[in-house]
């Protein structure tokens, strides 16, 4: 085999094991998590863990796509994008949620955040109606409780279990 087609060849089976790695990115499975955060006139839409943490702890994500102006009142649109969706510019888990092509998953775990308030909730229901300047009914309250001193909700309807899941995605490791 002559060293060019060998070559080749190498990058050929290279570029075919990374698109097939890349098939079974977080978005697939994404649905279970989504997180919401509205601040400075953006509001950031996270549908990856992993992503907002890195969000949370330096302000900023990586690998994003930006709409300028297309909020609910103008506000920029920022998606946060986990590593693997990087390249992908649709399917993607936190666009099509906002622009209601895809529902959460039903075992959904969402975080709401907004001025010093954290609305951790398992319904999206309750994400739109706070978008919309509702507050969701059923929720139980824990002022300042927060990583950094936020107020705390917690939809009644599974709040155990959220404060549980909460304190996981909030534990330093």
């Amino acid at each position: 085999m002559k060293p060019i087609s060998f070559l080749a060849a190498c990058l050929v089976a290279l570029l075919m094991s990374a698109c097939a790695s890349t098939g079974g990115s977080s978005s697939s499975a994404a649905g279970d998590t989504y997180f919401e955060v509205h601040r400075d006139g953006r509001i950031h839409v996270f549908y990856d863990a992993k992503t907002f943490q890195d969000y949370l702890r330096v302000g900023e994500t990586a690998f994003r796509i930006t709409r300028i102006g297309a909020g609910p009142q103008g506000e920029t649109l920022v998606f946060g994008l986990a590593e693997a969706d990087r390249i992908k510019t649709r399917g993607l888990a936190g666009p099509d949620i906002w622009d209601g092509k895809k529902k959460p998953g039903k075992a959904l775990y969402a975080e709401f955040r907004r001025d010093n308030d954290i609305y951790v909730l398992s319904n999206y229901a309750d994400i739109v109606a706070l978008r919309q300047g509702q507050t969701p009914a059923n929720t139980q309250s824990q002022p300042a409780s927060g990583p950094n001193g936020e107020n705390l909700f917690y939809a009644t309807d599974s709040a155990d279990q959220l404060m549980q899941l909460f304190a996981g995605y909030h534990t330093a490791p």
